[in-house]
């Protein structure tokens, strides 16, 4: 079944299978664009991307530690030179060619991000793909105070 099968039917991953369920599905009609809000399916899914995206950093933990630096600071290009790193070291091009895996590489990228900051999670509430004014945000944090955007 496709994302857009799935979107239109109004669920998601009902039957358990995968990684990534529908939350929400918006059909932009005047562009033929559609927004999907994803969710991981489980608390074990999450627990084993947690695990997955800690090994891929866990012998650069310093480095990892900048690039959270940076990217609290605002420095761009600390957090570009970090993430260049770790994609030319472990990404396929099955990940990020034309059509990997049927999908489009924005969405690997947006995961790969997501999969950065999620040790922000205990001081930050991270928000994804959410609608915002007249459009929509990729991932944004909000702290105690104030708002970081990516």
């Amino acid at each position: 079944m496709s994302m857009r099968s799935i979107g239109r039917n109004g669920g998601g991953n009902r039957d358990g299978k995968g990684y990534l369920k529908i939350v929400k599905f918006v059909s932009d009609e005047s562009s033929g664009k559609e927004y999907y809000t994803l969710a991981l399916t489980n608390k074990e899914v999450r627990i084993m991307f947690e695990k997955m995206i800690r090994n891929w950093f866990h012998e650069s933990g310093d480095s990892y530690h900048r690039f959270i630096q940076a990217l609290l600071s605002g420095d761009l290009d600390g957090m570009n030179q970090y993430m260049n790193r770790v994609a030319m070291a472990a990404f396929s091009y099955f990940d990020t060619g034309t059509h990997p895996s049927g999908q489009e590489p924005e969405r690997f990228y947006h995961g790969f991000v997501l999969g950065l900051i999620v040790e922000l999670a205990g001081r930050y509430t991270i928000l994804s793909n959410r609608e915002s004014g007249f459009g929509r945000y990729d991932i944004i944090l909000e702290p105690n105070q104030g708002v970081v955007f990516i």
